[in-house]
C-alpha cells in the first residue's frame, strides 16, 4: 500500500502527528495529497544530490501542479484552484535550487515514515 494511503489510515492520534508536520512550510498538505503517487515515485535522495536530476522533478512536479490546477477548473473549484496556483508561485523559489526541493521532499517522506514506524511498533505492542 502506497505510504499516504497508509497515513490516512492511522488513528487521530497518529494524524495529529501528520498535520504537525505539514503546518511547517515546504510542502503543503495538499499538494502531498494530490501529487502522492507521483511524488511516492521519484528518488528524492538521488535527486537531492543530483542537479540535472532535481531540475527534471521540480519542473515535473511544476506540470503536474499544473495539471491539478486544469482539473479543479473543470471541476470549478475555486478555492482549489487558487491554493494549486499559490503553491506553484511558492515552489518557484526553488528555480534555482531544485535541490533543496528535492531534499525537502525527501525529509518529509522519512518524517511521514517515522510517523508510520511508530504506528507499527505500537500496534505490535498492543497486539502482542
Amino acid at each position: 500500500m502506497a505510504q499516504w494511503d497508509r497515513l490516512r489510515q492511522l488513528s487521530a492520534t497518529y494524524w495529529q502527528q501528520l498535520h504537525e508536520l505539514y503546518d511547517r512550510d515546504g510542502l503543503p498538505m495538499d499538494v502531498r495529497h494530490y501529487l502522492s503517487a507521483w511524488i511516492e515515485k521519484q528518488e528524492w535522495e538521488r535527486a537531492a544530490r543530483d542537479y540535472g536530476l532535481a531540475m527534471v522533478l521540480y519542473q515535473v512536479l511544476l506540470e503536474n501542479l499544473d495539471i491539478q490546477h486544469s482539473r479543479f477548473v473543470q471541476e470549478e473549484s475555486f478555492l482549489q484552484q487558487h491554493n494549486i496556483r499559490r503553491y506553484k508561485q511558492s515552489f518557484q523559489r526553488y528555480q534555482d535550487e531544485p535541490c533543496a526541493l528535492a531534499s525537502t521532499i525527501q525529509w518529509f517522506l522519512e518524517k511521514e515514515k517515522e510517523i508510520l514506524n511508530s504506528a507499527d511498533l505500537n500496534l505490535t505492542r498492543t497486539s502482542g
